[in-house]
């Protein structure tokens, strides 16, 4: 139908004249009354203009946000620039409540590394000058040995003797081994402070001072704390673990 491919042909062109209009994020006067003039001369409907206009506009706000986030964080200048793009192209940056999460959450990162750590109020009594960053509950885990009678040794010799019956001769031995494992030791409250990690466990509290930390290791289920001395806990949560260990590391980086 001639009909049929005349539409086609059409929003195709107005298509890619607005991808090179709103290109660099901006659309400006002139560029507006050029596209007016070309929907017109292509006979487009203003229903079917605005939608290939606002599908380009929303197309290039995404693409925007995923470069801007592809380091996992969001500057202050980088968010300034999304909002004048949304403006400059007059779309409604309603953004869905995951995606709106996932800048709050860069944003707080790039805040942590470059400026001030922001500080939270906690119920528990802190030292002088004593500021709390991060809290969340928490599993305390730490390696214990244990010794398992494990590991057949010596010789036998196997005898049939009736059908799918054997006879087992000689010495069956078993060695012990020792081997370090995670045990869990307690839950409870972790407050991560400028100072210090503070833990106040149904079995007991536990204080680690950050400048008795020589290193960490993240996991998805949690962070392992490396002192100078004594045993290393394992800390067992499960939200918010990279914004724990960059605060952790920046908290660290600072005494």
């Amino acid at each position: 139908d001639v009909n049929v491919i005349y539409k086609k042909v059409t929003e195709k062109v107005y298509k890619t004249e607005v991808e090179k209009a709103i290109k660099n994020g901006r659309l400006e006067q002139d560029e507006k009354e050029f596209l007016e003039k070309l929907k017109s001369n292509l006979k487009l409907s203003d229903n079917v203009a605005s939608k290939i206009y606002k599908e380009g506009a929303e197309k290039l706000i995404r693409k925007f946000i995923n470069n801007a986030i592809s380091d996992e964080r969001l500057s202050p200048d980088e968010e300034k620039e999304l909002n004048a793009i949304a403006e400059s192209l007059n779309i409604d940056l309603k953004l869905d409540y995951p995606t709106r999460a996932v800048l709050d959450k860069y944003k707080l990162l790039w805040k942590i590394e470059n400026e001030e750590i922001p500080a939270i109020d906690v119920d528990i009594k802190l030292q002088k000058k004593e500021k709390c960053y991060f809290y969340t509950r928490v599993n305390w885990y730490e390696q214990r040995k244990i010794t398992k009678r494990i590991k057949y040794s010596g010789p036998t010799l196997r005898i049939k003797i009736a059908k799918g019956l054997y006879w087992r001769t000689g010495n069956l031995g078993f060695q012990t081994i020792s081997e370090n494992q995670w045990r869990k030791l307690d839950s409870g409250d972790l407050f991560l402070t400028n100072k210090r990690l503070i833990f106040l466990g149904n079995n007991g509290n536990k204080t680690i001072k950050l400048n008795k930390i020589i290193d960490f290791e993240s996991f998805s289920n949690g962070v392992e704390i490396k002192k100078e001395t004594g045993r290393n806990p394992f800390l067992e949560f499960d939200k918010n673990i990279d914004i724990f260990s960059i605060i952790l590391g920046r908290a660290i980086s600072d005494i």
